[in-house]
């Protein structure tokens, strides 16, 4: 979403209501559905001696926000500029405070709003269907032609040890590929030496599910691996925000089934916050693929702040593990995540077997940050 920020001057503000025009605009359902990071604008008339309510109005009418905060600053010309906004974008959340509220307590109030509708309208639009016309060599078309040849090579070596003929005929191409990307990290945390493969069938739980895209590698990897017969694995995935589309209306939902729809008897996606989750059989393993750590990055992709507790959901999911052979597999795309997430490990008491940086052998870089826990180092048990 679009969200714009104005803090008020102390200073009295000249405002000519002729230089406004008043767009007869829809209501804006659609950006309040869209599953996109937010876009934020600040307008300070104290730090900006130059700017006028004129320029102000230019901005907005450029940039279209369809979430906008006024900070008063007790100088009552956010009351005359709520009146003027609330004219020029009819259909938009204005939240006003007369002193000032901070950007963090803007974000949340907007997440809440449309989390809201979300919730209750909930948008699906039914399975995808996939259309998977792409050749081998199209897969790593972006990498240079020694990186190609050494990413084909592992991918034909996946594509056998974990039988992805039906999936290959399945996926489309960037499904395809992030899937043997999450191959490359499940084999590379899991080798045969690990206990989790004393068990002949096995239950997963993945935290933050969203599209589940990656769902097909989570069943193949636990169901091949180091067997010459397939195990029985139960995949469970948990999204506290489905309901959010994509520019041609589908939903997180419609996406999400349609990945695990070869799989679907022994797979469920579950709208639930995972605080209120519980079920009576432990789980082999949970996952987390890039959760949020920092309040700034939860705020940012729309989730509400009442669900930030990150600490209390590493405990809460420590019960959910099989406390004699389980793991705890939590994984961040950036660095300064990382660092976040192994502090807040740090501060839990909790000792990663692994906790480093991973390379890809897929992509010749940095694919990703790895922390991956067993039961018995999860001391917030």
């Amino acid at each position: 979403m679009k969200i714009a920020l104005i803090e008020c001057p102390v200073h009295p503000l000249q405002i000519f209501w002729q230089d406004v025009y008043f767009p007869d605009a829809a209501f804006p359902i659609n950006d309040f559905l869209y599953d996109e990071p937010h876009e934020v604008k600040i307008w300070n008339f104290s730090c900006d001696p130059e700017l006028t309510v004129t320029q102000l109005v230019q901005d907005l009418q450029a940039y279209q926000p369809v979430v906008l905060g006024i900070n008063d600053n007790q100088s009552t010309n956010g009351l005359v500029l709520e009146r003027l906004i609330k004219q020029m974008f009819p259909r938009a959340l204005v939240f006003f405070s007369p002193t000032s509220m901070a950007l963090e307590q803007l974000l949340d109030q907007a997440n809440q709003s449309a989390m809201r509708l979300r919730q209750r309208t909930r948008p699906v639009s039914g399975k995808l269907r996939f259309r998977s016309t792409w050749t081998e060599t199209e897969l790593f078309s972006d990498l240079t032609e020694s990186q190609q040849s050494k990413a084909l090579t592992h991918a034909r070596d996946y594509h056998t040890r974990y039988r992805l003929d039906t999936w290959a005929d399945y996926l489309p191409q960037q499904a395809y590929r992030l899937n043997l990307e999450t191959l490359e990290i499940l084999s590379d945390c899991f080798p045969e030496a690990h206990p989790i493969w004393q068990h002949d069938s096995l239950r997963l739980l993945d935290i933050g599910a969203a599209r589940w895209a990656y769902a097909p590698a989570l069943y193949q990897f636990f169901s091949q691996a180091y067997s010459s017969s397939p195990r029985d694995v139960y995949l469970t995935g948990i999204e506290l925000d489905p309901y959010r589309v994509d520019q041609e209306g589908y939903s997180c939902v419609d996406h999400a089934l349609s990945y695990i729809d070869p799989i679907a008897s022994v797979s469920r996606y579950l709208n639930q916050d995972a605080f209120s989750y519980t079920s009576t059989q432990p789980y082999d393993v949970v996952t987390l693929f890039s959760p949020y750590v920092r309040c700034e990055d939860h705020l940012f992709s729309g989730l509400p702040l009442e669900f930030f507790r990150p600490a209390e959901l590493l405990q809460h999911l420590s019960g959910l593990i099989h406390p004699s052979a389980g793991s705890l597999l939590m994984t961040q795309p950036s660095e300064t995540r990382f660092i976040a997430q192994r502090e807040l490990l740090k501060s839990l008491g909790i000792q990663p077997e692994f906790n480093a940086a991973f390379r890809s052998s897929l992509t010749g870089d940095r694919g990703c940050y790895l922390s991956l826990m067993q039961s018995k180092n999860l001391c917030c048990r």
